[in-house]
This record gives structure tokens, C-alpha cells and sequence, in this order.
């Protein structure tokens, strides 16, 4: 996914807890600060980190041995930036992201709002604490949402986003 003319400029790769998700918050939060000047982009790219981030230890399935080694990474172009998230998931989930994703990535920005007016007024809370409206959330600051599953094994792939949020916007 990733080209040629795109650099890294933050990049996290490791386990991911609550206490390790304060940590890169914190430093995202200041590199945006130090290497962004327009704060509306700055303050897109920050929504996603969390949400993402947070959908990530929300979701977590796989078991502690696996325990959520995550990437984590800001690739910067010339005219947008590329946030990439990848996780390990069980494969019987791929279905009902793929289905959640595809249905976002279909429907304008005013389309998004809609879903996500509805989906708050619906919302119940699930097991795991999310009312489903991370993609959401995520869908109405960017540009573009990529994803792909790769298969680690018969039981557990890894989920990769790709976010593109436009730089001039």
C-alpha cells in the first residue's frame, strides 16, 4: 500500500495497553504540534489516532500470548498523510469489518453524518464497551479508508487500515 513517495515520520510498533495508548497519544499530540501547521488537518489526524488506537484494545480478541503487537505509523505526502494501523484479529471477525467498512466506504460525507445521527440514537452498548461508531467517527474527517486482512494462520489475521487524510483541506 504504501509508495514510493511516501516517507514515515511517526511510527509505533510494539504491544498496546492503556497505559502504552496514553504514551503515544501524548507524543502524536506533539509531533502534530511541532510538524503540522494547518491544526484542522492536525486535528484529523489526532481523531483517528484515537479512534483507531482505541478500537484496537476494544476489540482485542486474540489471546495474551499474541496480545495486541500492533503498527502504527504516519506517512507523510505531499498533498495528504497516510495513518496506518495494523492488528492482529481472529479471522471469523474479517466479515463483519469488511461489512462495516464497505458500507462506509460507499456513502458521502453527508451520508456518514446521517449513519452516524441514527447510529447514536440506536446505539446499545456492547460487551466490549463500543456502541459502533469508531469507523464512524474515523469516516467523517478523512478522505479515503483502505483495509486489507493477511491470514497469520487457520485462526488469526491481521487487520491493516490505511487512512488518508488531505493535507490543503
Amino acid at each position: 500500500m504504501k509508495k514510493k513517495s511516501e516517507k514515515i515520520s511517526f511510527s509505533y510498533f510494539g504491544y498496546l495497553n492503556i497505559e502504552i495508548l496514553e504514551n503515544i497519544l501524548v507524543d502524536t499530540r506533539e509531533y502534530l504540534k511541532v510538524n503540522f501547521k494547518d491544526n484542522k488537518v492536525s486535528k484529523r489526524i489526532y481523531v483517528v489516532v484515537v479512534e483507531a488506537l482505541e478500537n484496537i484494545i476494544k476489540h482485542n480478541n486474540v489471546s495474551v500470548l499474541e496480545q495486541n503487537k500492533i503498527k502504527f505509523e504516519i506517512n507523510v505526502l505531499e498533498n495528504s498523510c497516510k495513518l496506518l494501523f495494523a492488528n492482529k484479529i481472529y479471522c471469523n471477525e474479517e466479515n463483519n469489518i469488511k461489512n462495516i467498512l464497505t458500507q462506509i466506504q460507499n456513502k458521502s460525507k453527508h451520508e456518514i453524518k446521517e449513519l452516524y445521527k441514527i447510529t447514536i440514537q440506536k446505539a446499545k452498548i456492547s460487551d466490549k464497551g463500543g456502541a459502533g461508531l469508531g469507523f464512524l467517527e474515523i469516516a467523517k474527517v478523512v478522505n479515503k479508508i483502505d483495509y486489507k486482512f493477511d491470514n497469520i494462520n487457520s485462526n488469526t489475521c491481521e487487520f491493516i487500515l490505511e487512512i488518508e487524510i488531505a493535507r490543503n483541506s
